[in-house]
């Protein structure tokens, strides 16, 4: 028996070569899980991108202030070493890119602390505190060891 095209139409008349609206639907919401899911992801990549640009800027001004530390000339005498990098004005800084935690608008404050309790080195810890955008307070802190110069 050979099939004709009115023997291929389904039996209720109608012609079912499209999409249900239940289908569509069904489509529709997946897709927009799809991309809700792929928003999100990019919204916390792009929220870790920040931090660690931020991040990175508070460890290359540590290293810039340490660097300034470790090229002071104190004509081979520790005392002048320490007596440089305890005054209050030469123990701090600023870092202009970053946002203070303490201070609204201020630039994020750093410290210069040395530990000269040990008789054979001078411990310094370069410190940089600064607030991210979501308000969180973060901190970065580079010790290193002073010896070549003590008596």
């Amino acid at each position: 028996m050979h099939d004709t095209v009115d023997d291929m139409k389904p039996r209720n008349g109608r012609d079912d070569g499209g999409f249900t609206l239940i289908e569509v639907l069904l489509s529709l919401t997946i897709m927009t899980a799809g991309a809700l899911t792929l928003l999100s992801v990019m919204a916390t990549t792009s929220e870790n991108d920040e931090q660690n640009r931020q991040r990175a800027t508070a460890v290359q001004a540590a290293y810039a202030q340490m660097e300034e530390v470790l090229a002071f000339d104190d004509d081979e005498d520790i005392d002048n070493f320490i007596a440089q990098w305890t005054n209050p004005a030469n123990s701090t800084f600023t870092v202009g890119e970053l946002q203070s935690p303490d201070v609204a608008g201020a630039p994020a404050p750093g410290t210069i602390v040395l530990d000269a309790t040990d008789t054979e080195r001078v411990l310094v810890t370069v410190t940089v505190r600064w607030q991210t955008r979501q308000g969180q307070a973060r901190t970065v802190s580079l010790p290193f060891t002073k010896t070549e110069t003590l008596k």
